[in-house]
C-alpha cells in the first residue's frame, strides 16, 4: 500500500490515501475519514460492511484469566441515521468463548427512536426497560416495561400496584373552561370523586350547570333506562325496596295497647296530626325516612283495623240486644 502525505506549509491541509482511495482527508475547518471533500466538520463515509462503525475500545482481556471485554459501536445503515451499541466478548484463559451484541440506541432514517432495539416500530420504542420522570427526590412518573411493572404506569410511584396508580396526588380531566372528571388522592378531597367540580363535597359529588331536570346519573341496562337522578332531585326508577327492622305486626300483639278513640280524638284536636306522625313542619325541613314512615303508615292501618273491627262488634252487640227485645 503506498501512502502520500500533502501537508501544504501554509494553510495545514492534508490528505492520507491508501491504495488510491482517500482515507483522511483535512481541509481549513473539516475532517473526513472516507470522503475527498468533507462537508462537516467531522464526516465519516463509506459504501457498506463495516467501515461505516466506530469502535471505542475500553478493554481488553488477559491470557491466564477470565475477563470480559466491551466495544461501544456507532454505527449508521439504510434505515437508521445512528445505532449504538456495545460487542460483549467473555475470555476463558485467553481464549474467546461467548461473544453477544447488544443494542442500545438507534434513530431511524424515518424519524423513530429505538431504545433496547435497533428495530423501532414507533416514534418512541423502549424495549426491555422502564422509564422514569423525575425530579432530583420525587417519582414523578414510571412506565413500565419489564418485570414486576411490566404494563403498569406510576405517578408520584416506581411501584404502581395497578395499570394506573396515583399516590400523593390527585387526577384531574378538564377541557378549557370544565372541570369534568376529579379523583382525589391526597388533602381533604382523599378518597373522593367529584364530577363537573374539583372540591366533592361528598364520596361521590355531582355539580351540574344551573338547568331544570338535567340527567345527573343514569343506569341502563340493555338500552333500557331503569334509573335516573335529575338535577331538580327527582329519581325515576321501576322498584324500591327498603328494609326496616321492625314491621307493625306488634299491633296485633293482645299486650298492644290501642287508643281509645275519644283519646285519640282528643290528641288530633289539640295537635292536628296523628300519634307517632311527624308533623308537616318537621317532614318540610327535614324530609321523612321513606322506611319509617311506611312502617307507621302500616302501623296506622292495622290500628285502624282494630277500630273497625271494634266497632262492628259493637253494631254486632246492639242489633243482637235489638232483636232480643
Amino acid at each position: 500500500m503506498i501512502i502520500v502525505l500533502f501537508v501544504p506549509p501554509s494553510y495545514g491541509q492534508f490528505t492520507i490515501t491508501g491504495s488510491g482511495t482517500a482515507a483522511i482527508t483535512s481541509t481549513l475547518d473539516k475532517v473526513g475519514i472516507g470522503p475527498l471533500s468533507p462537508t462537516a466538520r467531522l464526516e465519516l463515509s463509506s459504501n457498506a460492511g463495516n467501515n461505516n462503525k466506530i469502535l471505542l475500545k475500553l478493554s481488553g482481556y488477559v491470557n491466564d484469566e477470565s475477563a470480559v471485554s466491551s466495544t461501544p459501536t456507532i454505527t449508521t445503515t439504510s434505515a437508521a441515521l445512528i445505532n449504538v451499541g456495545v460487542d460483549y466478548n467473555t475470555y476463558l484463559g485467553g481464549t474467546l468463548v461467548s461473544s453477544m451484541y447488544k443494542e442500545y440506541l438507534s434513530l431511524t432514517q424515518n424519524g423513530r427512536l429505538g431504545v433496547g432495539t435497533f428495530t423501532p416500530s414507533e416514534k418512541l420504542h423502549i424495549e426491555n426497560g422502564n422509564i422514569i420522570l423525575k425530579t432530583a427526590a420525587t417519582n414523578n412518573i414510571f412506565l413500565g416495561g419489564t418485570g414486576t411493572y411490566a404494563g403498569r404506569i406510576g405517578i408520584g410511584t416506581t411501584a404502581p400496584l395497578e395499570k394506573l396508580s396515583i399516590e400523593a396526588g390527585n387526577m384531574l380531566i378538564k377541557n378549557a373552561s370544565t372541570n369534568h372528571f376529579f379523583l382525589g388522592g391526597t388533602g381533604p378531597y382523599a378518597g373522593k370523586l367529584g364530577i363537573g367540580t374539583t372540591s366533592p363535597s361528598a364520596y361521590c359529588d355531582i355539580a351540574t350547570p344551573n338547568t331544570a331536570a338535567l340527567k345527573a346519573l343514569s343506569i341502563k341496562r340493555n338500552g333500557t333506562e331503569n334509573v335516573l337522578i335529575t338535577n331538580d332531585g327527582n329519581v325515576y326508577c321501576r322498584e324500591v325496596r327498603v328494609k326496616t327492622g321492625v314491621f307493625p305486626d306488634y299491633v296485633f300483639q293482645s299486650n298492644y295497647e290501642l287508643m281509645n278513640l275519644y283519646d285519640l280524638k282528643n290528641y288530633i284536636t289539640k295537635y292536628k296530626h296523628l300519634p307517632n306522625i311527624p308533623t308537616a313542619a318537621e317532614v318540610a325541613q327535614s324530609g321523612m325516612d321513606v322506611g319509617e314512615m311506611n312502617r307507621l303508615l302500616v302501623e296506622k292501618v292495622e290500628e285502624l283495623t282494630l277500630y273497625t273491627i271494634s266497632l262492628q262488634d259493637q253494631i254486632d252487640e246492639l242489633k243482637n240486644k235489638k232483636g232480643g227485645n
